[in-house]
């Protein structure tokens, strides 16, 4: 999806909430998860994985920024991660780091324990990471606090 380049600021502002939002979510989860290491170490482990890969990720200077398309004469760029899915991972509903371990665990028990690594790579998270589910789900929900009450 195209987007004006000159708002570049404001994309910024938003991918700032959007990572912020990300690591709350994982330090809540690890800190869920170090209670578990007791009861279900193997699993509790995979997803510490999981989610230290993500954070690092999360942290990179460029990530959510990457761009398959700039267009400075037109004022146009398109992002590789639309704003679309962004406001969507910004909903309080919303869990992305829920999302980011049910797709590391399904690719680990199709692929084995190396395929926990590629799940934070930047071409899996920028491409196509929404699930269609989620979407309609955190859409419906936005379009219905837009409604006014009658």
């Amino acid at each position: 999806m195209l987007e004006k380049l000159s708002d570049k600021p404001k994309r910024e502002e938003k991918v700032k909430r959007v990572k912020a939002k990300i690591l709350s979510e994982i330090e809540e989860k690890l800190n869920i998860l170090k209670g578990e290491m007791n009861t279900s170490f193997e699993s509790a482990v995979v997803q510490c994985y999981a989610l230290y890969a993500l954070k690092e990720y999360i942290n990179k200077p460029n990530t959510f920024l990457t761009y398959k398309l700039c267009s400075p004469n037109e004022d146009l760029i398109d992002y590789y991660v639309p704003e679309k899915d962004m406001d969507m991972w910004l909903q309080e509903s919303y869990s992305f780091v829920g999302h980011h371990l049910r797709r590391a665990l399904e690719s680990i028990a199709n692929n084995g324990y190396r395929a926990c690594m590629a799940v934070s790579d930047n071409s899996i998270i920028d491409i196509g990471y929404v699930d269609i589910i989620g979407s309609v789900f955190v859409s419906t929900e936005s379009e219905e606090k837009k409604r006014p009450l009658t």
